[in-house]
């Protein structure tokens, strides 16, 4: 069988997958899928997102019909880790799945539109993923880049690249999506030092609906631990998937932490903004190295209200 993500599973991977789909899924139960995902999460392939929304599928046929959409979308390195991951709770499942010998061939591509509507069946290019339900960063699951030296072809036609390459001081926007819009919001905290932030939750609908009007990708995160926000910003500065985008919008709407230095976490915690800053540098986050960061700080240091103001609605406006 011919393997529609060549770019992304290796071959032995894909047909183990594909003729093991119903043992896989009859030997994975709600309390083993859950413990997967939790280890996904932890090591980083997953985001605190996708860990929550997968917990709220109600059915375990679902989840485990999630879980191989994943796999068969996802990466070697995705598939190693959940070969890792059944190598200690499913031995089993393990030594139906786990290949031993591979060598990396060849060179990561992805190939533009003009060149996909140009190849025939029977060739092994990059495919979308066949999970229709899960969200856009269920796909981003590649922890390492790939040791293999990277030919990229951006995903847009070569007129317009053309017409980019033309004017090289200003930066490119002509990707079909422009990137993560990642917003951290807190509302409630777990510290009492640190009162909750009514009405906020007004501009995170407001924001939302903007980024996705500009055409980004958006992640929300609420009332998160240090912990977890560390874990999300490292995920992104991992991600492969920015190498597709021509930005990435970085939002937190909390407290400050005592100084316009740190923002409070939903535990209390406190996170400066140069180890938030440094995250995305180009060294830590190659993938968006010349391209534009924007970062939006929406924060304050207490509870305090402004003072009103009498109007005298008898007396007309100002003309300007």
């Amino acid at each position: 069988m011919a393997n529609p993500h060549a770019s992304l599973l290796r071959n032995e991977e894909y047909q183990h997958l594909t003729q093991n789909q119903a043992y896989i899924r009859e030997n994975m139960d709600a309390d083993f899928m859950m413990r997967l995902v939790d280890n996904f999460y932890q090591n980083g392939y997953v985001t605190f997102n996708t860990r929550q929304d997968f917990g709220e599928i109600r059915y375990t046929t679902e989840q485990a019909a999630c879980i191989l959409d994943w796999l068969l979308g996802g990466t070697s390195h995705f598939y190693d880790a959940f070969c890792d991951f059944c190598k200690e709770e499913h031995p089993e499942m393990y030594d139906l799945l786990y290949v031993s010998d591979y060598s990396a061939t060849g060179s990561e591509t992805i190939v533009s539109v003009e060149e996909e509507n140009n190849v025939g069946e029977d060739s092994s290019v990059l495919q979308p993923s066949r999970c229709s339900s899960p969200p856009a960063c269920l796909m981003n699951l590649d922890k390492t880049p790939p040791q293999t030296e990277i030919n990229i072809i951006p995903v847009i036609s070569s007129s317009i690249l053309s017409k980019v390459h033309k004017v090289k001081s200003v930066y490119s926007s002509s990707f079909p999506v422009r990137g993560i819009a990642l917003l951290f919001f807190n509302i409630e905290f777990t510290d009492l030092n640190y009162p909750p932030r009514h009405g906020v939750e007004h501009d995170l609908d407001n924001l939302s609906r903007l980024f996705h009007k500009l055409n980004y990708n958006v992640t929300v995160i609420k009332n998160a631990p240090r912990d977890d926000v560390r874990r999300e910003l490292e995920f992104q500065s991992r991600n492969v998937m920015h190498r597709n985008f021509s930005s990435l919008v970085l939002g937190f709407s909390t407290h400050w932490a005592g100084t316009n230095r740190a923002v409070a976490c939903a535990d209390g915690k406190s996170m400066y903004l140069h180890d938030i800053y440094r995250h995305f540098d180009n060294k830590n986050c190659p993938f968006l190295a010349g391209k534009p960061k924007f970062m939006f700080f929406d924060a304050s240091f207490g509870c305090a209200k402004d003072r009103a103001v009498r109007i005298d609605r008898a007396l007309n406006p100002p003309k300007v």
